[in-house]
């Protein structure tokens, strides 16, 4: 046990022996200790996260505002036609670049004619 004094200087002088002495520790691999409240993972700590689609609106803007801030109108709208067409939703895909690659008056034209279409 190290026997600390009341005076700061009397602290290297009781314990001048290990303190002049090299002192090594093995390298650790921290990534593969596994953590106590999930072991086997290295999962986040907290309540866990619900997934996108059930969240609510306001949720879903949250979540989705550090792209906003960080990301262009034309990579977001890029990302979303390639999601479709991965998803297999060409015709949706193709809207979405229709409404981003043209005049800003074209999603106005697209709403009037879907408009006129679903009215009996």
């Amino acid at each position: 046990m190290v026997e600390v004094g009341q005076k700061k200087d009397d602290f290297p002088k009781t314990n001048s022996l290990w303190l002049d002495e090299c002192i090594s520790f093995p390298d650790i691999d921290t990534a593969s200790i596994e953590t106590i409240s999930h072991p086997g993972s290295s999962r986040r700590a907290g309540r866990p996260q619900k997934d996108f689609g059930s969240c609510s609106t306001k949720t879903k803007r949250r979540r989705i505002n550090h792209i906003l801030g960080t990301s262009s109108q034309e990579e977001i709208s890029m990302a979303a036609e390639v999601q479709l067409r991965r998803e297999g939703k060409r015709d949706s895909a193709a809207i979405v670049k229709e409404l981003c690659d043209f005049s800003p008056r074209r999603g106005t034209t697209i709403k009037k004619a879907r408009k006129c279409f679903s009215s009996p």
